[in-house]
């Protein structure tokens, strides 16, 4: 059977974790105003995992580090196109991984294009008896 993902954090676990990356990165106390909360709440609700946006959010210090800028970031909001870049890229590589039919074995394909072939040619339809064989090409 396929692996569950976890229960993501609860809204105050979600909000705290990534502050504590943001001010962690920072480098300064600092107290996040009312509209980073709300992003970080719009993040949750609309299920991006806490742990891509404490990615984003290291990925956006970083950035700024190799670069040599100076300045504090005062705003969650500047990590906000990185953390949408980065769930973005992840959304493409969950494809397929929800849950399905992993644990069956794929049914082959050559049996059920002879099929095919064969009930094209038994339609009576010229047209379709006479594309049978490329289905089996």
């Amino acid at each position: 059977m396929a692996e569950r993902a976890e229960e993501p954090p609860d809204e105050e676990a979600y909000a705290t974790a990534v502050e504590e990356a943001f001010i962690g990165e920072r480098g300064t106390p600092f107290l996040l105003s009312a509209k980073d909360w709300q992003l970080i709440r719009e993040w949750r609700e609309s299920g991006v995992p806490v742990e891509t946006v404490i990615r984003a959010v290291r990925e956006t210090f970083g950035r700024r580090r190799e670069r040599g800028m100076a300045g504090k970031i005062g705003s969650i909001a500047y990590c906000a196109p990185a953390v949408e870049e980065r769930w973005q890229m992840e959304r493409r590589g969950l494809v397929g991984q929800g849950e399905g039919r992993r644990d069956e074995k794929p049914e082959e394909i050559a049996p059920r294009l002879k099929s095919l072939a064969d009930a094209l040619r038994l339609s009576g339809s010229a047209g379709a008896s006479g594309i049978a064989p490329d289905v089996l090409r």
